[in-house]
């Protein structure tokens, strides 16, 4: 609010993420009243709310990340998931604000492709179809359970962020992550992707067989981190 407050004729809008996700760290979910003051200041300020939505959504609503944290953003970015890979992206924006956007002119090469919007359509159906989400919720979180109590059980102190959609886990007491590295490096020997320095996403496609094999494998590579590196 201080900043708001300090640059008020300059701030014409202000870009979140539904929570904290970066490379080289832990993912932080918002305050429980993060989004709804958020909101408050903007309004008070005439000031347009944007969520990039990019990384997270549809993994936590199907309508939004916002609908999961409850709040309402003015203009909405989405990509990723939203055409199961295929390249495309969408802003979505609240009807106050079609005029002004009507007066701005940009274009692209492919704003047109067919294959693209076909595949986000039969994105979107499959995954509330198959309800999508709480699949991915169920595993993700039988994944970081399952990480933590290996980790436990070979005497290792991890670090286990973020929602069960898009989990992420490192060593404690680590800043150079050798021993993440370590770990990833011998997972992927074995079979399994776990990104050293960027949260993962589940799938609606893991099943519990796969996440048990990732725990297996898992559970072979604390054994290596902890002969290498120590508790």
């Amino acid at each position: 609010m201080d900043l708001v407050k300090r640059y008020k004729d300059d701030v014409a809008c202000i870009i979140v993420t539904p929570f904290h996700h970066p490379a080289f760290g832990d993912q932080v979910l918002p305050a429980p009243s993060f989004f709804a003051d958020l909101r408050r200041i903007c309004d008070e300020n005439g000031i347009v709310l944007a969520l990039d939505d990019v990384r997270a959504g549809f993994r936590l609503s199907m309508h939004g990340s916002h609908a999961y944290f409850g709040f309402s953003p003015d203009l909405t970015c989405f990509s990723k998931a939203i055409a199961n890979g295929y390249t495309l992206s969408a802003c979505l924006g609240k009807a106050a604000l079609k005029a002004a956007a009507s007066r701005v002119f940009f274009t692209g090469s492919f704003f047109g492709g067919a294959v693209e919007m076909a595949a986000a359509l039969a994105t979107l159906d499959e995954l509330e179809r198959r309800d999508a989400i709480a699949h991915m919720m169920k595993m993700g979180t039988m994944l970081q359970d399952g990480l933590k109590e290996l980790a436990r059980a070979r005497g290792l102190e991890v670090v286990v962020s973020g929602p069960p959609t898009i989990p992420y886990m490192r060593f404690a007491n680590e800043t150079n992550f050798r021993r993440m590295q370590r770990f990833s490096g011998e997972a992927a020997r074995r079979g399994v992707i776990f990104h050293p320095h960027h949260n993962w996403f589940m799938m609606e496609a893991h099943k519990e067989e796969d996440i048990r094999q990732a725990l297996d494998v898992a559970d072979k590579c604390f054994e290596v981190v902890k002969k290498e590196f120590g508790g």
